[in-house]
């Protein structure tokens, strides 16, 4: 590590931590934000600021826990600063962005045109309520003008609309305008597809009638004799007359043969007329494709309103808002004059000093909010500057504090979140205006120094990211690493190796190499298993590196997304409590319906559903659980699984409903899973840890319950706090592990080993309906059945080399790239082919050498790679004995009151 300290960054650190000054602090991966930012509050209070009066914004639970958690053990370090606030500690406010929006509307809801009840929807339900507003949007339930349904289902699929659609309203905020802005501004106000078809036809008719044509296939000849024209007709006229990329045909189509006509003669004549007339052709169908492409946008633009109104519709009738609400909510209050004025001022005193963690993952409706904040400071005779400087003259403060502060903390090279509506360059934007909010600026600050990597692993990482492919600099949104951002090597490492590659022929080969260099690691370097990480790009092909660790006997935890609360046994517990919550939601009813307490299948609810809504504007799924449906009435195609569970499982419903408010709900929980056999679900290796997971869960519920009066409604809010999409409590509670993880959950946290695996694989592409591409002058063009234009910069494949480098700044000691050897193919995005080019280079070399390790020679130096591949045969980390299905044995649930 990096011990000695870079004068340019001490002096950083130095201005970041003063509370006179507006500070935006760029920090690189390793360099100790959280320390400076706790400083800087620490700092505050010293200075006379109240905890009341100073607010910290971050993105997620587990970082605002985090950082609270830190910033009481400093002052508990701090003697008498502890006994001056130690009894306002409910005054130190942490808050994440939703959370605090959320607050404000609570506080203002009359101002804010909301009930006073309403709350923030968990993610569950929000999946819920979008699967249900596009449902309505396609059976035709909505507003005129309609979409052409029939149209958009025959070119995209049902499920990739449905997928679209729901992209869209999820990130509305930045997506939604953008839409709008292309349709109002490039689509023509008066598009029909049946106009563009006929004058399309027409246009082709007059080409093609200028030539004898001694044979024809049927969609020419429509075309010719002024036959009903279809898509599918003009689509084969493209394909006899252009080739698969849309450019004239050099020769004739495998449509064409030499045996329909007469003579060689005639076939040279028609071959010879094709050739000649394919550019008209060609233009005709570029204009044509061109207009079905517009019409496309503007029914998506329409289904998309569509289901917009019904999400909103359906969100009212819960009392409920979504991340996007609460934000478009809360800026909108705060811009408000007249009857909000009063209480606007009231607010603006309230916070003299801001704190904004992970401020690269912001977008531009969420810095319009912190703007809104801060816009009176400027003036310099507010209400704030009042509230201040009467603190100070009261004896609290010690003269220093004259005027509130924003300090703005993150790292551009680290925005990851562009598919959460994270925009980059609103960092460079809110800089600009912090740095002019007051006559006297701001500073602008950088940190680059990392005291978590090895020297070595550091000047490996400065020439990768100096070789990965740059964009021009007017690209607001690329990413960069300049020379300013490379890491500052202080100290010599010539030691052990501390990159290594891992490149095979197959998945289970490369997972074996990975594994048994990890049993290399911890017998051999004195590692523990928790030290570890295995980094995927996505969820997938993660079970074949949990399968290999276990054949090793190395034990494993699957970290977030697809870990403890993602796990299926926690999932169904957490369904039948918010049914048992919620029993008159037609949502609830359909989650523990599918759960595998009752075993519902997709076919029957769908049929169920489908038949007794034609019956009645009843819920079905509420009414099934009830047993009000008669046997008669269900649907004769319901599978007869189905039927067993209308007959043996949904008798006891009702039985637990009648007793949910009268006994605790942990005694419930037990008797349902005793009452269901639900241990049959366990078989098989990962049946160990399902029940493990069972029990854990029921224990976290005991507990919760133990502390407190319990119902089944504040239990839904406790355990969607605990998973609130960042395992807090089960990540502190997981024993000693490997970890496996996405690399967006891998952000913030550090390894001594990480293996980044699976890098042959093709990245994330844009998959929304329609697709948005921004061009670096802050235009966009629109795209839904045309293929979007591959030239020029593109934000997402920036995003990926950014989530490269927080996947590469994870280790502190050793570094593993893993991937295929599946040769050099440059037309695809992976995150080899964002390496430099020499390095990518020595890949495939890696796969057949027999050396030990190989060097990479960028310009600046040499660096020594390992060779990872597996053992002659695999190593083990501890002996290994997996119970099979037929013989695994699960110790009994312990009773409620024996814990």
């Amino acid at each position: 590590m990096n011990n000695l300290t870079l004068p340019q960054d001490h002096q950083a650190r130095e201005e970041a931590s003063d509370p006179q000054l507006n500070v935006t602090l760029e920090a690189s991966a390793g360099t100790g934000k959280t320390r400076i930012l706790v400083d800087r509050y620490i700092r505050l209070i010293e200075a006379g600021a109240a905890p009341r009066n100073i607010l910290a914004i971050t993105f997620t639970r587990k970082a605002a826990g985090e950082m609270k958690y830190r910033i009481i053990q400093e002052l508990r370090r701090q003697s008498m600063l502890w006994q001056e606030v130690r009894d306002r500690l409910f005054d130190v406010r942490i808050a994440t962005m939703d959370a605090f929006c959320l607050g404000l509307l609570k506080e203002f809801p009359l101002e804010a045109n909301l009930e006073p009840d309403m709350d923030l929807l968990s993610e569950v339900e929000i999946h819920l309520l979008l699967e249900e507003a596009v449902e309505r949007s396609l059976m035709g339930h909505g507003r005129r003008p309609t979409p052409d349904l029939k149209f958009l289902i025959s070119q995209f699929g049902e499920a990739s609309l449905q997928r679209g659609i729901r992209h869209f309203i999820r990130s509305r905020l930045v997506t939604g305008p953008l839409l709008d802005q292309f349709v109002r501004q490039r689509v023509p106000h008066t598009l029909e597809l049946r106009h563009v078809l006929t004058k399309t036809s027409s246009s082709l008719r007059e080409a093609l009638r200028n030539h004898h044509w001694a044979t024809l296939p049927m969609p020419l000849r429509h075309v010719m004799e002024s036959q009903p024209v279809t898509p599918f007709d003009l689509e084969h006229v493209a394909s006899y007359f252009l080739t698969q990329n849309g450019t004239p045909r050099k020769r004739l189509s495998r449509a064409c043969l030499r045996a329909d006509f007469d003579t060689r003669a005639k076939y040279d004549q028609h071959r010879m007329q094709v050739i000649g007339i394919a550019p008209v052709i060609a233009e005709h169908i570029r204009r044509w494709r061109r207009d079905v492409d517009f019409y496309a946008i503007q029914e998506l633009w329409k289904l998309y309103r569509s289901a917009s109104q019904h999400f909103t519709s359906l969100k009212e009738e819960r009392g409920g808002l979504d991340f996007s609400d609460v934000v478009h909510h809360a800026v909108n209050l705060l811009n408000q004059r007249g009857i909000f004025s009063q209480s606007r001022f009231r607010l603006e005193s309230r916070y003299h000093h801001l704190l904004i963690d992970e401020f690269q993952d912001t977008n531009e409706m969420q810095w319009s909010l912190i703007q809104s904040l801060i816009d009176s400071w400027g003036e310099g005779a507010g209400l704030v500057q009042d509230a201040i400087a009467n603190a100070q003259a009261s004896g609290r403060g010690k003269g220093m504090l004259q005027e509130p502060s924003i300090f703005l903390v993150g790292d551009q090279k680290q925005s990851v979140y562009g598919w959460r509506d994270a925009r980059v360059e609103v960092v460079n934007t809110a800089t600009k205006y912090l740095m002019n909010i007051r006559p006297k600026g701001g500073r602008q600050l950088h940190i680059r120094q990392s005291f978590r990597s090895r020297p070595a692993l550091l000047h490996f990482l400065n020439d990768v990211f100096s070789g990965v492919p740059k964009e021009k600099e007017d690209v607001r949104w690329a990413f960069r690493y300049r020379k300013s951002d490379h890491f500052p090597v202080l100290e010599s490492d010539d030691h052990d190796l501390t990159v290594g590659l891992a490149i095979a022929p197959t998945r289970a080969r490369a997972a074996s190499a990975v594994g048994d260099d990890i049993v290399r690691l911890l017998q051999e370097n004195a590692y523990q298993p928790k030290d570890i990480a295995i980094c995927f790009r996505s969820r997938t092909h993660y079970r074949v590196y949990e399968d290999a660790l276990a054949q090793r006997g190395v034990p494993t935890y699957v970290y977030r997304g697809l870990g403890f609360y993602d796990s299926p046994e926690v999932r169904d517990i957490q369904a039948l409590i918010r049914y048992l919550a919620n029993p008159i939601s037609e949502l609830r009813a359909a989650e523990v319906l599918r759960s595998r307490f009752i075993g519902f299948s997709d076919t029957g609810l769908s049929l169920i559903a489908h038949q007794h809504r034609r019956r009645a504007k009843e819920t079905p799924l509420l009414h099934l659980l009830k047993q009000a449906i008669p046997p008669e009435t269900l649907p004769p195609t319901i599978p007869s699984e189905d039927h067993a569970i209308i007959t043996n499982i949904l008798p006891k419903v009702t039985a637990w409903l009648d007793i949910a408010d009268q006994i605790p709900p942990s005694d419930l929980l037990q008797r349902i899973v005793e009452e269901t056999d639900y241990a049959a679900c366990f078989s098989g290796r990962h049946g160990i840890q399902g029940w493990e997971n069972l029990k854990k869960v029921l224990e976290l519920i005991r507990r919760a319950q133990n502390r407190g009066y319990m119902t089944f409604a504040r239990l839904v809010e406790y355990l969607d706090y605990a998973s609130a999409g960042e395992e807090s409590l089960a990540a502190l509670e997981t024993t000693d592990a490997v970890n496996l993880m996405t690399i967006h959950a891998a952000k913030g946290l550090e390894f001594r080993a990480v293996f980044v695996v699976n890098m042959d694989q093709t990245l994330r592409t844009d998959t929304s309906l329609p697709r948005i591409k921004e061009h670096a002058d802050g235009t966009v063009d629109v795209y839904a059945t045309e293929k979007v234009e591959t030239k020029g910069p593109d934000r997402a494949l920036e995003e990926e080399k950014r989530l490269l480098y927080v996947a590469l700044t994870r280790a502190k000691d050793y570094l593993v790239l893993s991937s295929l050897d599946v040769g050099h193919k440059e037309r695809h995005a992976t995150f080899n082919n964002l390496l430099p080019k020499s390095l990518r280079e020595l890949l495939p070399q890696a796969a057949t050498t027999d050396a030990p390790e190989l060097a990479w020679k960028p310009a600046s130096a040499t660096h020594r790679l390992r060779v990872v591949r597996p053992a002659s045969s695999p190593r083990h980390y501890h002996d290994v004995t997996i119970a099979s299905s037929q013989t695994l044995a699960l110790e009994p649930l312990p009773h409620p009151t024996q814990s």
